[in-house]
């Protein structure tokens, strides 16, 4: 590894797998330093958070598009 090639990558949670495999195949050694954690806000479920809701569609959404987005790099750098 040449001198100056380790980063410190700060990206939100979510895409940190993705984006550190995209500059680990670039040969940076990576610092990973993950923010913008998605979690819940309310301590407890009722049955109303089991019921379809567009939020919740776009949350699907997102997190399909980011496994499709990891799937494609990972077959492109393979």
């Amino acid at each position: 590894m040449a001198l100056g090639n380790k980063i410190i990558l700060v990206t939100s949670a979510f895409h940190m797998p993705r984006a550190q495999m995209l500059f680990e195949k670039e040969g940076f050694e990576v610092v990973p330093y993950p923010v913008d954690f998605k979690s819940l806000t309310t301590d407890s479920l009722t049955f109303m958070d089991y019921l379809p809701n567009g939020q919740s569609l776009a949350k699907t959404e997102m997190g399909m598009r980011e496994l499709m987005g990891r799937l494609y790099y990972w077959l492109l750098l393979s």
